[in-house]
């Protein structure tokens, strides 16, 4: 998704394009990153160079981030402040609340 904003500079004739990538997490691009158990050489070689993923490189490591943030939270070794934090990020970065589950559900999952 992109954000496009428009920027009145100087004399009010000029503008400027500020163009934002907001990374989207959603069912189909956790379900790639579970494929491959987190591991992003084996993602790499069998699905980016042959052109045929769904996420992209931040997605993977915003994922992959979200994972061991959760696990930091569930083994108390966090502040509320920072749980806090990480469910605006989720609420931001997440489709639906059945991806957000499904993230915390890899979080909980021994690989």
């Amino acid at each position: 998704m992109f954000i496009w904003n428009f920027i009145k500079m100087g004399n009010g004739k000029k503008y400027f394009i500020i163009i934002k990538f907001i990374l989207m997490i959603t069912i189909l691009k956790l379900r790639e990153y579970e494929k491959y158990h987190g591991y992003y050489d084996g993602f790499y070689h069998q699905k980016v160079k042959q052109g045929i993923h769904e996420t992209n490189d931040e997605e993977w490591f915003l994922i992959s981030k979200f994972i061991q943030n959760m696990r930091l939270i569930n083994k108390g070794l966090t502040s509320n402040e920072f749980s806090e934090n990480l469910e605006k990020s989720l609420k931001e970065n997440c489709d639906n609340k059945d991806s957000i589950n499904l993230l915390k559900k890899l979080a909980n999952d021994n690989w």
